[in-house]
């Protein structure tokens, strides 16, 4: 049974590593022409799509996985997490290595049009960290990534570990994609994640 790691251990790890860590993991097969996107946190009139990777029932609905859980839950009193979004989807089926090599949670493709953005915010639940995937455009030309009074720069067909609990906001120039994963913090991930980094 995998266990979860304990505060002392999940703090000393968000304190070891940079904001920013390049990972070595396998590059996904995906078909991007085949994705259902659909409005990413539809009550927010922002150039921003979502495209579902992993689901509560595998389809590709976004409903509830491309919405933002906190409003969603309030406004249907439910308590989704993101822990319950396991199962993979079948446009997704190119990332199935992730799901044995991490605890996935909600995860999904993310495209934003040109003047696209997530406005500065934390992500506060340190149940997960956050993986991401650069897929399209993710180049500093086209996508501003402002975090702890930087910008990171990314490549695209590139994997890495960001550190979201601080703030952070980002900003497309162009048409962007990327996926983001949302990991839990068990100790099956933790040592996927520590063992995958490019300079240990």
């Amino acid at each position: 049974m995998t266990q979860k790691n304990s505060p002392a251990n999940t703090a000393h790890f968000l304190t070891s590593l940079e904001d920013c860590v390049e990972l070595d993991l396998p590059q996904p097969i995906i078909d991007m022409t085949s994705l259902n996107w659909v409005r990413y946190n539809p009550r927010k009139n922002i150039d921003r799509w979502g495209a579902s990777i992993t689901s509560l029932d595998g389809n590709n609905s976004g409903i509830p996985d491309l919405d933002s859980l906190r409003e969603y839950n309030a406004l249907n009193n439910t308590r989704y997490s993101e822990s319950d979004f396991k199962i993979l989807s079948k446009q997704a089926i190119g990332f199935q290595f992730m799901t044995e090599l991490f605890d996935v949670g909600r995860s999904h493709f993310i495209r934003l049009g040109p003047g696209g953005y997530f406005p500065y915010h934390r992500d506060l639940d340190i149940t997960h960290l956050r993986i991401l995937y650069t897929i399209k455009n993710c180049q500093p030309e086209n996508l501003a990534w402002i975090q702890n009074d930087k910008i990171l720069k990314f490549q695209n067909q590139c994997w890495y570990y960001i550190n979201t609990i601080q703030a952070h906001a980002l900003f497309s120039f162009g048409c962007v994609e990327f996926a983001v994963f949302n990991i839990g913090r068990t100790d099956k991930s933790m040592s996927t994640l520590l063992k995958s980094t490019r300079i240990r």
